[in-house]
């Protein structure tokens, strides 16, 4: 049985708050509030109200202004307005500008109140069913294309989830509380690899010196990137982050959003490990170049730091486990870079490895642990 949807009611007169729960109660959790403000502070700490009504007339914050706040913060919630006729102009006006699903003159028969709250708590589950698709639809089409790249460069996808998993931590440290689109923009950035010939790939991964004409190549790889994806629904930010990571990009360095700050600091330290250079010293490195900004560099020194303190063991490549990052390059026994150090043992990696002829690979391997002894 799925759980009765739940609905705030707000008017400064308890006896009207009253009426509107013995209207509800048996369809719907009611929860009344006598002002605007503590309406709105009851909002920050409840994520799952389907319906908010609210009173038009009230002292210090007016129906409209406090519904108009109410969307701000849960703007999937479905707003109910009620009024008296002296204020149906508000009404109309509130209503036009997309605030208000509807509004109810006062005073409202319960079965008219009824009716309305059960088409607005119907839109609010087809509000949330739709999101609910497009956020399923839009994860399956960032785990195709990462696949994708997984299967078309293995080095590609290296570098991203590497990137991933510091931009991550990075944004974090700044404070960053919504993470999805950073990461999303770290994976997806290094799309654009596939397109470049095999030779000049090779040699990006590898650290080996680029000539002119290959550098332009790859200085193209993050608007091809762009590019990929812009046309994918709910993907344009992600886009324009990746657009702007690089010194010709069409969004200046001043404006571009600081995901893409984050995202070129750490794609020009990827570019200065992959020539031997320590994180430490890669960082110095950046450090002295104008284009970095410096609390980005801060943030990335203290995640740094903080991994250098993990513990680090030796394995064998068949002790290998989910979560576990390589310390050192994984390296054929011939001498080709298999996988690059901080890359993370996903899934589809330890599969591949697991298929890996036996005796190819150089053991032991040395993994970062935390001094718990978990594989992080």
């Amino acid at each position: 049985m799925n759980a009765r949807p739940k609905v705030l009611c707000v008017d400064d007169e308890p006896h009207v708050l009253d009426g509107l729960s013995l209207s509800l109660r048996k369809r719907f959790v009611v929860v009344g509030e006598t002002t605007g403000m503590s309406a709105l502070e009851w909002l920050r700490e409840n994520e799952d109200v389907a319906v908010v009504i609210s009173d038009m007339r009230m002292p210090r914050m007016d129906g409209a202004e406090f519904l108009a706040r109410a969307r701000e913060l849960r703007p999937d919630a479905v707003r109910v307005l009620l009024t008296g006729r002296a204020d149906l102009d508000a009404a109309v006006a509130a209503v036009n500008e997309g605030q208000i699903f509807r509004f109810l003159t006062k005073p409202c028969p319960p079965p008219t109140l009824l009716r309305a709250v059960e088409a607005a708590a119907e839109q609010h589950r087809l509000i949330t069913a739709e999101r609910t698709l497009l956020d399923q639809t839009l994860r399956g089409a960032v785990r195709t294309l990462t696949d994708l790249l997984a299967l078309m460069s293995p080095h590609a996808m290296g570098r991203a989830a590497r990137m991933k998993a510091l931009a991550s931590a990075v944004a974090s440290e700044l404070g960053i509380r919504d993470l999805w689109e950073i990461e999303v923009a770290a994976m997806l950035s290094q799309v654009g690899a596939v397109t470049l010939p095999p030779e000049i790939a090779e040699k990006l991964f590898s650290g080996a010196p680029l000539g002119p004409d290959e550098q332009r190549l790859v200085d193209g790889v993050p608007a091809v990137s762009a590019s990929l994806i812009s046309h994918i629904p709910r993907l344009e930010g992600v886009a324009r982050t990746i657009a702007a990571l690089k010194p010709n990009a069409t969004t200046s360095r001043d404006a571009a959003p600081l995901g893409a700050d984050i995202l070129r600091t750490l794609s020009e330290l990827e570019e200065l490990e992959a020539r031997g250079l320590a994180p430490e010293v890669a960082v110095a490195e950046l450090g002295t170049r104008p284009d970095h900004a410096p609390r980005v560099l801060d943030a990335l020194r203290r995640v740094l730091q903080r991994r250098a303190e993990l513990v680090t063991r030796e394995i064998s490549i068949r002790e290998l486990r989910l979560g576990m990052v390589f310390a050192d390059d994984l390296v054929s026994r011939s001498g080709v870079l298999l996988i690059r150090r901080g890359h993370e043992v996903s899934a589809g990696l330890l599969e591949r490895i697991r298929h890996l002829p036996v005796g190819s690979v150089k053991e032991p391997i040395r993994v970062v642990v935390s001094e718990g002894g978990d594989s992080r």
